[in-house]
C-alpha cells in the first residue's frame, strides 16, 4: 500500500552521495502527498532563493557521471553543459548577405548542487525558477552561450523559465528566431545547387565562461519538428534535409584566444521549377531567336533593331534574378546560361553591322564598266519614288538568267524595270541553296548571294556551337551530384 511504501522510503536518507531516493523515483498516484505541488514548489522556492549566487559558477565535481557518458575533456573545475536543438521551420536563407533564419528551440542541461533538495519534503521533486542572461533578472546562474557566426543570436531569444529537479538538474528551454551568417557552401549550382549554412555555438570570450565545457549527444543533439522532417513546406524557396545535417566540434580561434565550439550544419533544397521556367527556358528561347537576325533581308531596317531587342529582354531577365543570386568572382551555372545567350545575341549584331555596311558599300554610285542595276530608274525631287516590299522580284535581274525565248517584249521591260529597278533581289533558302554565282549575274546580285550564303555558315556555326555548351553545361550539373562533405569540419 501507498502507506507501506512511505514507511519504507521513511528510512533512507534522501541526501546519501550515492543516490537520491525519494518520491520522485516512483509513480506520484501512488504516494499520499500531504501538500500540494504548488505549495510545494513555493516553499522550496523560498528556502532556496536565500542561498543561491547568479554569478558564481556551481560546483563541478562530479559531473561527469551526471550525464550518465564519461566526457573525454571533462576536468573537475569545468562544469559541462549539454546543448540540443530543435527546428521548427526554416524561416529565410539570404544569398545576398549570405544569411540563413531559423525557428528554434534551445535546450541547456547541466548540474548546480547548490540548487538540489531533498525530494520527502512536501513530495514534490521540480521547481521553476526565473531564468536569464540579465543579471538582474535571473534567480540561478545561467551559461553564457552565444551564437558566433550571429546576426540575431541567442541574446535575442525570449526569456523562460528553468526547471530544476530534485537532484539538482536545470532545465533551460528557450524557443525564438536565431540568423546566422555563413559561407553558402554549393551554391556555384545555382539553381541546381544543394546548399549548407551552419549556426556556431560556444561560449564567449569571458575567462569565467571558459570553464564550462559544452557538448552535445549524438542522438539528442538535433531534432525537427513534423513538418520540416516530412518536408510540408511546399510553398517557399528553400526546404531543409534533416537526413544530412552534420553536428560536430570545432575550434575557433580569434585575438588569440581559442575555443571548442559545436557546429550545427544544415543543408537545404532550393526551388528548382521556379527558376527553370522564369529564367533557364527564356534565356535559351532567346538565344535560338537571336540566330533569326540571320534571316532578315539587308534592305529591312529591323534587321538591327531585332538582333537589339533579343539582347534588351536578355539584359532584362539577368536584371530580374539579381535579387536572387549573390555577387561572386566566381560565376553561378545559370551565369553561364546567361552569358552564352548574350554571347550569341552580341555576335548576331555585329555580324549584322558588318553584312550592312559590305551590302551598302558604294550602293548608289554609278560604275562605268559595266551595267547597274540602277539603270532605267528615274527620281524625281518633286516626286518621290513609289516604294513597295523588299522582297519584290526585280524583273530585270530574273529575266536575265532565263533564256532568251522567255524574255518578255522590250517595252514591257522598261516599264516594269522602272517600277522594281530600285529593289533588292528576292532572297529565300530556296534560291539561295538552287542559284549559283553566274556570269550574267551583276554587281549587286552577286555581293546578295555571298552575303547571304554567309548568313546561312554563320547561323549554323551560331546554332552549333550554341547547342554543344549548352548540352555540356546542362549535362555536367545533372550528372555531377552536389558535394554534402563539410569544408569546415574538425573534429576534436
Amino acid at each position: 500500500s501507498c502507506r507501506d511504501l512511505d514507511s519504507y522510503l521513511i528510512n533512507f536518507s534522501a541526501a546519501d552521495d550515492s543516490c537520491y531516493i525519494g518520491r520522485a523515483t516512483f509513480e506520484e498516484p501512488c504516494c499520499n502527498d500531504y501538500t500540494s505541488d504548488h505549495d510545494c514548489e513555493r516553499q522550496m522556492h523560498d528556502v532556496l532563493i536565500e542561498r543561491i549566487n547568479t554569478v558564481t559558477l556551481p560546483d563541478p565535481s562530479k559531473q561527469e557521471s551526471d550525464f550518465g557518458i564519461r566526457l573525454k575533456d571533462s576536468m573537475d573545475d569545468k562544469v559541462d553543459v549539454k546543448v540540443s536543438l530543435d527546428v521548427s521551420h526554416l524561416l529565410a536563407v539570404d544569398v545576398k548577405i549570405n544569411s540563413m533564419t531559423l525557428s528554434v528551440s534551445l535546450e541547456l542541461i547541466w548540474y548546480d548542487i547548490g540548487l538540489a533538495f531533498e525530494p520527502f519534503i512536501g513530495g514534490c521533486h521540480h521547481i521553476s525558477f526565473r531564468a536569464s542572461l540579465d543579471a538582474e533578472l535571473t534567480e540561478i546562474w545561467v551559461p553564457q552561450i552565444e551564437l558566433l557566426n550571429l546576426i540575431d543570436g541567442v541574446n535575442t531569444l525570449p526569456d523562460a523559465f528553468a526547471s530544476v529537479r530534485y537532484d539538482g538538474r536545470v532545465t533551460w528551454r528557450r524557443t525564438g528566431i536565431l540568423q546566422s551568417t555563413c559561407e553558402l557552401n554549393g551554391i556555384r549550382d545555382f539553381p541546381y545547387d544543394q546548399t549548407s549554412c551552419y549556426l556556431e555555438i560556444g561560449g564567449t570570450r569571458d575567462p569565467i565562461v571558459d570553464r564550462v565545457n559544452y557538448f552535445f549527444d549524438g542522438e539528442d543533439s538535433i531534432g525537427y519538428s513534423e513538418s520540416v522532417a516530412d518536408n510540408k513546406f511546399d510553398f517557399q524557396e528553400y526546404r531543409l534535409k534533416p537526413d544530412l545535417t552534420d553536428v560536430f566540434y570545432s575550434s575557433n580561434s580569434m585575438s588569440g584566444y581559442t575555443r571548442k565550439v559545436i557546429i550545427y550544419e544544415f543543408f537545404f533544397d532550393r526551388a528548382k521549377t521556379y527558376y527553370i521556367i522564369l529564367f533557364i527556358i527564356p534565356y535559351i528561347l532567346f538565344a535560338y531567336l537571336a540566330m533569326g537576325v540571320y534571316f532578315v533581308d539587308y534592305s529591312l531596317g529591323e534587321r538591327l533593331g531585332y538582333g537589339s531587342s533579343i539582347l534588351f529582354v536578355i539584359v532584362a531577365q539577368d536584371i530580374t534574378l539579381l535579387d536572387s543570386t549573390p555577387v561572386t568572382n566566381d560565376l553561378l551555372w545559370i551565369n553561364k546560361i546567361s552569358l552564352a545567350s548574350k554571347a550569341v545575341a552580341i555576335f548576331s549584331i555585329f555580324q549584322s553591322i558588318v553584312m550592312l555596311y559590305i551590302y551598302t558599300y558604294h550602293e548608289f554610285e554609278e560604275d562605268a564598266t559595266e551595267d547597274n542595276d540602277m539603270d532605267g530608274c528615274s527620281f524625281s525631287l518633286d516626286k518621290e519614288p513609289e516604294i513597295e516590299d523588299a522582297l519584290i522580284i526585280n524583273d530585270k535581274l530574273l529575266e536575265e538568267s532565263q533564256p532568251e525565248e522567255n524574255q518578255p517584249e522590250k517595252d514591257t521591260e522598261s516599264n516594269e524595270n522602272n517600277k522594281y529597278c530600285c529593289f533588292l533581289v528576292d532572297w529565300t533558302a530556296k534560291k539561295m541553296f538552287l542559284q549559283g554565282i553566274t556570269e550574267k549575274d551583276k554587281r549587286k546580285t552577286r555581293k546578295i548571294k555571298i552575303l547571304r550564303s554567309i548568313d546561312f555558315i554563320t547561323a549554323s556555326i551560331c546554332f552549333t556551337a550554341y547547342t554543344l555548351v549548352l548540352t555540356i553545361v546542362i549535362v555536367k550539373v545533372l550528372v555531377t551530384k552536389p558535394s554534402v562533405s563539410s569544408h569546415m569540419r574538425q573534429d576534436i
